[in-house]
């Protein structure tokens, strides 16, 4: 592979130092969020049955946030956004090897770099979830693929069993990407049907790793499968967001949401019409070449082989994406937002066919495109106030007691952050009007998202409940829960029942 001294690659890898730092300097300090709630908790507690984790447990991307909390005061949620920081960072190497694959040096040092800066994986970078030290390991995975292409040495092959077993144990949903060793396999096979037998063991070994801690963790194999088959019961039928579940939206629906929002709007664009307007003209440029037959840097034959499984297993995770996942979410994207931009500075740098001063200023365009759109997802997410915790603060501070709070997913924030008042989660109507007659003597609260519930099971809501306050924070930094308000329950109103 390409020596770690090149100049190029040592100037990239400073620009992704510099990024990182700032990343830390400006992680969010709040878990804001039901899945960063587990993982907060998991650090003081691991237990998979308490959803401190939820299922699979991502331990390796735990364990890393324990190692580092004393380094950050031991603060769950900042050793957590640490992790992921650093993680991505240590990708500038893979990044910069890939694109090396198909680019001289000081273009692969570009696109490394433009890679390092994209504004939507910068702000996974300063979260405290599992994305960015996911998206990590993915490009270290990438570049372990590439070298197990390049080489004939079977220990090399086992190079991407260990990294696709460390992906594993960190975001398990990234299993598409497995895809990348099965030509591996395949030409193990046809050398050798003992090494490829070798072959798979090693990738059953990487996994079982991680897997046996957990099955130690649940105390039984098959208190940990079932575990396992609730979660997945639960995820793609009831809350999960998956295309299975009742309240999803029709196909061509998810599909728009995906593509358009998710993926190009807020996942390659960082939601910044600077940004956009910037990648557009990029794209444009290399798309004017797209006829050219002159093309610079094409990737040796080893390196195209990669390169199209890459593609394809890019391919198997967008359907992934867009059946098994939930699309209000845009952070599922993350894998596909790398592979766009070093395909738009791969394009650049033939559409400009050695006119480097042309490529130089493309490229600058693109990524001050991204810096400005990440710095601005990074101030929202250091500064702002998640609209959960401005609902915490307003119900500790100006409802009158006594009172309850009846929510759908930001009990599981209140209860991190201390919350006095009772709050509950309620996802029925019934559930929630025998917790309001059960204590009589409080008034009901309840948020938006309860009386959507409410709605959508048939309930007539406009008499019953009144408005009080909305917080609203950062869209994209807080997508499901960006505007809470706040109702009261009238008392002298009954909610009309769907029968009634």
């Amino acid at each position: 592979m390409t020596p770690l001294r090149e100049r190029p690659f040592l100037w990239a890898a400073a620009f992704a130092a510099l990024l990182c730092a700032l990343r830390l300097a400006y992680a969010s300090p709040y878990a804001s969020s039901w899945d960063a709630v587990d993982f907060a908790l998991a650090l003081d507690r691991f237990d998979l049955l308490a959803m401190q984790p939820h299922f699979p447990g991502y331990p390796f991307f735990v364990l890393a946030g324990m190692a580092l909390r004393p380094w950050f005061g031991g603060d769950a949620v900042a050793a957590l956004a640490g992790v992921g920081a650093l993680a991505y960072a240590s990708a500038v190497w893979p990044m910069y090897a890939l694109a090396r694959a198909a680019l001289p040096a000081w273009p692969a040092a570009a696109a490394a770099a433009l890679l390092q800066a994209s504004a939507y994986a910068g702000l996974a970078a300063a979260l405290p979830m599992s994305e960015a030290a996911a998206l990590g390991a993915l490009w270290w995975f990438g570049y372990a693929a590439l070298a197990a292409f390049r080489s004939p040495r079977f220990a090399v092959r086992l190079l991407p069993a260990a990294a696709f077993g460390a992906l594993m144990g960190i975001r398990l949903s990234y299993a598409a990407f497995g895809l990348l060793l099965l030509p591996l396999f395949v030409r193990e096979w046809r050398s050798s049907r003992l090494r490829a037998c070798g072959f798979l063991l090693a990738v059953a070994a990487a996994q079982l790793v991680w897997v046996a801690a957990l099955v130690v963790t649940e105390g039984s194999l098959g208190g940990f499968l079932t575990l396992g088959v609730e979660f997945a019961r639960g995820h793609f039928a009831e809350w999960g967001g998956a295309a299975t579940t009742e309240t999803s939206p029709a196909l061509p629906s998810r599909f728009a949401t995906l593509v358009f929002r998710n993926w190009l709007w807020i996942g390659v664009c960082g939601g910044s019409v600077w940004s956009a307007v910037a990648l557009i003209a990029a794209a444009v440029a290399a798309l004017a070449a797209v006829a050219g037959r002159r093309g610079q840097g094409r990737a040796s034959l080893p390196d195209a082989a990669a390169l199209r499984w890459l593609a394809a297993a890019c391919a198997a995770y967008f359907l992934w994406a867009l059946f098994a996942q939930n699309i209000d979410k845009p952070r599922h994207i993350l894998p596909l937002i790398g592979p766009a931009l070093w395909l738009l500075a791969l394009g650049l740098h033939r559409a400009c066919r050695g006119r480097r001063a042309v490529f130089a200023a493309a490229m600058a365009a693109a990524l001050a495109g991204q810096l400005f759109a990440g710095l601005r997802l990074l101030d929202a997410a250091h500064a702002e106030t998640p609209a959960v915790v401005q609902l915490h603060r307003y119900a500790s501070e100006r409802l009158e007691a006594p009172f309850q709070l009846l929510t759908w997913e930001e009990t599981r924030v209140l209860g991190y952050l201390g919350a006095a008042y009772p709050h509950k989660r309620v996802y029925t109507f019934a559930l929630a009007e025998e917790e309001r007659l059960t204590r009589p003597d409080r008034r009901t609260y309840v948020t938006g998202k309860v009386v959507e519930g409410f709605a959508a099971q048939g309930v007539d809501v406009a008499s019953a409940f009144a408005p009080v306050a909305t917080f609203v924070s950062n869209a994209i930094v807080d997508p499901v829960y960006h505007e809470i308000t706040l109702y009261e329950w009238k008392e002298e109103e009954k909610a009309l029942r769907p029968t009634d």
